[in-house]
């Protein structure tokens, strides 16, 4: 990556001259660059805990983007995630076969809130542009980079670890704590569909439905504590 006042004139590196220790500057979020994100994320996306769909919000980009401006690069600058970012719903699918008791026969879908989703498109694009600027991912990876989902790759990977990778790709300073921070202390809540009410965890009820909403730290300790609220009902 090299001192900052030797970089080759034909990279576009974007250095944080504010803070010279920190390699990756997140440059400000625009409204004209959260409008095309909205606009092109896939309408079939399902909401996350809060309930808010991508559909509503494409309708209202053109009055929410300047709150979202100004919120997001207010995010940047203190270098801290919201909880609700970083708050997911898990919808478990069953597998197919196997049990239907046994939960390793599920398939965990994680629902992020869409503010959320916005906020990591954004930050992805400046990762990906940063990595590719400085040869750090190998041209196997070309394709992955491209369709990158930032929630999924650190679900994926001990935080410890990927802190430690993050430190080594030269990210530090500022743009770490924001990593840092979006890592530390995510929440998740299984949802499952039920014909009838729970003594535990929080119920939405429906027309014809109720769903149990519980919450915990991980996925196998969230679906025990789910199967528990279900074993009361028996």
């Amino acid at each position: 990556m090299g001192d900052h006042n030797n970089k080759r004139p034909d990279k576009k590196i974007e250095y944080n001259t504010n803070n010279p220790s920190c390699s990756l500057y997140l440059r400000k979020i625009t409204k004209t660059e959260l409008c095309k994100i909205i606009t092109d994320t896939n309408n079939d996306s399902a909401p996350g805990p809060d309930g808010i769909s991508i559909n509503v919000i494409k309708k209202l980009k053109d009055f929410i983007s300047f709150i979202l401006e100004k919120t997001f690069n207010r995010i940047l600058k203190e270098g801290i995630i919201p909880d609700s970012f970083k708050n997911s719903l898990i919808s478990p699918i069953y597998k197919g076969k196997g049990s239907k008791s046994d939960f390793m026969n599920y398939r965990p879908i994680s629902l992020l809130n869409a503010f959320s989703k916005i906020f990591e498109k954004a930050i992805n694009a400046r990762l990906i542009n940063y990595l590719e600027e400085n040869n750090l991912l190998p041209n196997s990876q070309y394709g992955f980079r491209k369709g990158l989902d930032l929630s999924k790759a650190f679900d994926s990977i001990p935080h410890s670890k990927l802190l430690n990778c993050i430190k080594s790709f030269g990210i530090i300073g500022s743009a770490y704590s924001i990593f840092k921070s979006y890592l530390e202390d995510r929440t998740q809540q299984v949802k499952i569909a039920l014909d009838r009410l729970s003594l535990n965890g929080k119920i939405y009820s429906y027309t014809d439905d109720t769903a149990i909403i519980v919450s915990s730290t991980n996925w196998e300790s969230t679906w025990k504590k789910s199967e528990s609220d279900i074993a009361v009902l028996g």
